[in-house]
């Protein structure tokens, strides 16, 4: 079980109700829509996920700040997902770092020259065990 919520009685006061009434009326800003990335092939690959987690969509872009060429995989199993980034690793490499907020969990790790991140709502054990289950090649892995 990862998370488990039970309630014993609810409850909505005629003052609450009224409140909440007036966001029957807000009108919404349109949702975000990302485009589709065109990444077909990179130079790493995921090769351990947990039991039914597939392989999401494959992204490439440059950090803002940095201008540092990140690519990255979103893993789902239809409840849950994570991520994993891979990007050349420098100065701004966060070295060996692992954080858990709650139920996400952030692992970084640099590989060679290439640092991988996993972050998501998953253990940090297993997190661990995905990064390091990342291996590079050199003629470019199909996008899973």
């Amino acid at each position: 079980m990862l998370e488990q919520y039970r309630t014993i009685s609810f409850s909505v006061s005629e003052r609450l109700a009224e409140i909440m009434a007036g966001l029957n009326k807000v009108q919404l800003p349109e949702v975000l829509k990302l485009p589709k990335g065109s990444v077909q092939e990179t130079f790493w690959q995921v090769t351990w996920v947990p039991d039914g987690f597939q392989a999401m969509e494959l992204n490439r872009y440059r950090m803002a700040m940095t201008e540092r060429l990140v690519e990255s995989q979103m893993y789902s199993d239809g409840l849950f997902n994570f991520s994993v980034y891979v990007s050349a690793s420098d100065n701004y490499s966060l070295k060996g770092q692992l954080v858990r907020q709650g139920r996400r969990t952030l692992h970084s790790v640099v590989k060679g020259e290439n640092e991988i991140s996993v972050v998501g709502d998953i253990p940090p054990a297993t997190a661990q065990r995905i990064a390091q289950s990342v291996m590079f090649g050199v003629g470019g892995v199909k996008a899973q």
